[in-house]
């Protein structure tokens, strides 16, 4: 697994079609922040992929960072694995914010298997998008 580190966070190259992003603890995303970690996923791969957003740490997102976070095309998929209420939240809130941009995401437990399982649910969204 390649392992890459943006100011921010923990970038994880999963294989050639998923990342998992590890956001460090206490950082607040900002719109800058975000768009430099999507043009830098961007780069990182060639294709379309998936991304597993690892919520192993608390942080927090401007509402700016949420309204144009995962807005890249090449971003298909979305898997958050969280290990609190406060972080499946989170997810939830910036899902309803961006209902009609329908956005392809799934949240699983860091307590039940959920990177695991994460990973499953990705690989199958992305090939059932070809």
């Amino acid at each position: 697994m390649e392992k890459h580190r943006l100011d921010f966070a923990l970038i994880n190259k999963v294989n050639d079609y998923i990342a998992e992003v590890i956001i460090d603890k206490d950082v607040e995303l900002t719109i800058e922040k975000t768009e430099e970690l999507e043009i830098f996923l961007c780069a990182l791969f060639n294709s379309d992929f998936g991304l597993l957003m690892n919520k192993i740490n608390h942080y927090s997102y401007t509402l700016e960072a949420q309204l144009s976070l995962c807005s890249r095309e090449q971003m298909k998929a979305i898997a958050t694995v969280f290990y609190n209420e406060k972080g499946s939240k989170t997810t939830q809130d910036i899902v309803r914010l961006r209902a009609n941009d329908k956005l392809n995401v799934k949240e699983f437990s860091g307590l039940e298997l959920g990177r695991q399982n994460a990973l499953l649910w990705l690989e199958s969204a992305l090939i059932n998008e070809d």
